[in-house]
């Protein structure tokens, strides 16, 4: 017998596609609703400030980045830029997600080292500034979900995550 709860999450999710994105004054009530449960349960209430914060994330609203995290993201988008630029004069495979791919072992080979050595590069400039490796790897997430969004077709002008590991 076939079982009928895939089908009811199926339509269940159909119908809330359909719906519109909540507004401001939705958020907030469902907001002060939680709270007043968290009070009632003993349980730890967030600032108004957090509040703040997290409906405009629900929303869809990115808080702004302060310049030195936006300089490090740039950087990281270097990083991306000059290895891929690198991997599209020394493959000859298939591109895949966006990026090329190397055919031979030898161009596998050439590109790690040039992944590795630009990111030792980079990673090192950051480290003299204060950055920590986890800012870095933060940094090459962002730059990276950044040049996909600049290009919804897929095809990514940068490299993918080779020699991440700050």
């Amino acid at each position: 017998m076939k079982s009928k709860a895939p089908q009811f999450i199926v339509k269940m999710m159909e119908r809330l596609k359909k719906l519109p994105p909540p507004t401001p004054e939705q958020v907030d009530r469902q907001m002060k609703a939680s709270i007043k449960q968290r009070k009632d349960k003993g349980q730890p209430v967030k600032t108004q400030k957090e509040i703040a914060k997290m409906s405009k994330e629900y929303l869809g609203i990115l808080p702004e980045e302060p310049a030195r995290e936006r300089w490090l993201v740039d950087l990281a988008k270097e990083y991306h830029t000059r290895t891929e630029a690198y991997d599209r004069n020394v493959c000859t495979g298939p591109i895949l997600r966006g990026g090329i791919m190397p055919e031979t072992p030898h161009q596998h080979r050439a590109i790690q080292r040039n992944a590795t050595a630009v990111h030792r590069e980079l990673f090192e400039k950051a480290r003299q500034l204060g950055y920590t490796g986890i800012e870095w790897r933060k940094a090459l997430h962002m730059a990276l979900r950044e040049i996909e969004r600049q290009n919804p077709t897929g095809e990514r002008t940068a490299h993918g995550t080779e020699a991440q590991n700050g």
